[in-house]
């Protein structure tokens, strides 16, 4: 996961580390893009796992250019589901095999563009784990690799 982030870079920026972290997600989620700065990149990397679940996104932009209206007005159509013709299953369209390692990068960007929403449905079982790694970027002049990004690329899957 670290080593796509180092990969994106344009000729005057690069992508710096903002959050790292690991959890164990049990729950099904409501459209969403993680919080972070305006201009970012999230990267979920996804372990092995017994548990059932199914990733969805939805591009804010397209929705809300489809519909004519705000982005605010689009995440809330999302919201209550009135956008359908614009989510894609990503287990449907590429192989996103969670007996494997998938990895899944989002622009997580909210800016006048849009983004991507995205969400989880998830089928509880709390006899396994289904550990989420979750990185955010945010372009910058030059990335910041501290104690946090060592720290995430070492530490235990979480419980």
């Amino acid at each position: 996961m670290i080593a796509i982030a180092r990969a994106f870079r344009t000729k005057r920026r690069v992508l710096s580390p903002v959050s790292l972290t690991r959890f164990d997600q049990q729950q099904t989620t409501r459209w969403h893009v993680d919080g972070g700065p305006d201009a970012s990149v999230l990267v979920l990397g996804y372990e092995p796992t017994e548990v059932r679940s199914e990733v969805y996104v939805c591009d804010l932009g397209r929705v809300a250019a489809r519909l004519g209206t705000d982005l605010v007005d689009a995440a809330m159509r999302a919201q209550r589901g009135e956008c359908d013709p614009w989510i894609a299953e990503l287990g449907k369209r590429l192989p996103l095999r969670f007996d494997d390692y998938p990895i899944v990068v989002l622009n997580n960007s909210v800016d006048r563009s849009g983004g991507v929403l995205h969400r989880a449905r998830v089928e509880a079982k709390p006899s396994a784990s289904r550990v989420v790694n979750s990185a955010l970027f945010a372009l910058a002049e030059r990335a910041e690799w501290g104690d946090e990004a060592a720290a995430f690329l070492t530490a235990n899957p979480a419980p």
